[in-house]
């Protein structure tokens, strides 16, 4: 077991629907919500723990959530922004952790080996900073350790992530295939993955 904790960011209203959740939307060929596709996926991730930040539908979509091992974090503060669903993590994390791996719950396809990609070859310790990119653009996921936990609660609570953590620290880039950068956000984003070839199982 890896000692890190995966975390999948949850909370956001998914404002862009025009009142349906993304996270809610039947995706693939057997119309398996998005959220229970990705959960799916990363049950093979061999880690310390894996946390779900909830927050807007909390229990609609917590209903989806069918295995146990996924412990459900509650984020009172999530219309504040993702940032406030980051500081729930940090504060729910085990402290057995080296750091977390942050996810996106929007951005599913090909989640754990993305995953495996970021930490491949790597000794996991509380000092690294690991960001994926696309093509040299910024993408997810990312991995923080946890010596940047203090930063983290001390930076105010807005609708960003931590992009400023890659801008005051040193940090390690690996290069990641363009599903990296995919997510779905809207009904037009929906239709174009119904309207393609890519097969969802």
């Amino acid at each position: 077991m890896k000692d890190f904790s995966l975390v999948i960011l949850a909370a956001g209203s998914s404002s862009r629907m025009r009142g349906d959740h993304k996270l809610l939307q039947p995706i693939g060929e057997h119309a398996v919500s998005l959220i229970e596709y990705l959960l799916r996926d990363i049950e093979k991730v061999d880690c310390l723990e894996q946390l779900l930040i909830l927050g807007a539908r909390r229990e609609d979509i917590a209903a989806k959530v069918k295995s146990p091992v996924i412990r459900q974090i509650y984020n009172p503060d999530f219309g504040v922004g993702m940032h406030s669903s980051i500081r729930a993590a940090v504060h729910a994390v085990s402290p057995h952790s080296f750091g977390i791996v942050l996810c996106l719950g929007d951005q599913p396809f090909h989640l754990s080996e993305r995953i495996e990609k970021l930490l491949e070859g790597r000794t996991l310790s509380p000092d690294l900073l690991i960001r994926s990119t696309v093509d040299g653009q910024p993408g997810h996921p990312v991995f923080i350790g946890r010596k940047y936990f203090a930063r983290i609660l001390g930076q105010a609570d807005a609708d960003h992530g931590c992009h400023y953590l890659f801008k005051e620290f040193p940090f390690e880039v690996v290069s990641q295939s363009v599903s990296a950068n995919w997510d779905l956000d809207s009904p037009e984003d929906f239709q174009k993955l119904r309207d393609s070839r890519m097969k969802i199982v």
